[in-house]
């Protein structure tokens, strides 16, 4: 609660030197919760690793309520991977013209014969819902499978980089920085 009422603090100051006003800004509780888990992952510098964790939890209250278990499930693969070399994926081989392109089956090979693990071997025995199927919740569970992951990997990780990428991917978006 803390939270929700320093924003609407925020939110409501004076520009200073200015004396104009703010303009006012109202939000619901649902777009002021979407406001803050954003600004957590984008702007929020992490403190440390435990905090991270817990703004990670917060984002998973929107769907662990119509998903049981869900969260723990992906928690608990997770952890069994912390000694594991991480590989990261994104992207398809050239002609990318389908989802057999994908290198993540080569990173998937390249992984196990490293004794490393992806997000997708890790989540092999969740019942993780079909990212372009019907559930509308599974971009945001695949999103916090793959935060968790992310957040788990410690020593070296690797990245597989395929030859056509999805404008705005994380790894253009973030990586190259």
């Amino acid at each position: 609660m803390f939270v929700v009422s320093a924003v609407l603090v925020a939110l409501s100051l004076v520009q200073v030197g200015f004396a104009t006003p703010t303009p006012a800004i109202t939000f619901n509780e649902l777009q002021l919760r979407s406001y803050i888990a954003f600004n957590e992952r984008e702007v929020t510098p992490f403190t440390n690793e435990t905090h991270h964790v817990e703004q990670l939890r917060r984002r998973a209250e929107s769907w662990s309520a119509t998903h049981p278990g869900l969260q723990e499930q992906i928690d608990s693969a997770v952890r069994t991977t912390s000694s594991k070399i991480h590989f990261f994926w994104s992207g398809r081989m050239l002609p990318a013209l389908s989802e057999d392109d994908s290198v993540m089956l080569p990173t998937q090979k390249l992984a196990q014969q490293r004794g490393g693990t992806t997000l997708e071997l890790t989540t092999k025995l969740v019942v993780m819902p079909s990212w372009g199927g019907g559930d509308k919740d599974a971009k945001a569970i695949w999103q916090y499978a793959s935060d968790m992951y992310a957040a788990a990997s410690k020593g070296d990780t690797y990245f597989v980089k395929g030859e056509s990428l999805r404008g705005g991917n994380v790894w253009e978006v973030h990586v190259s920085c």
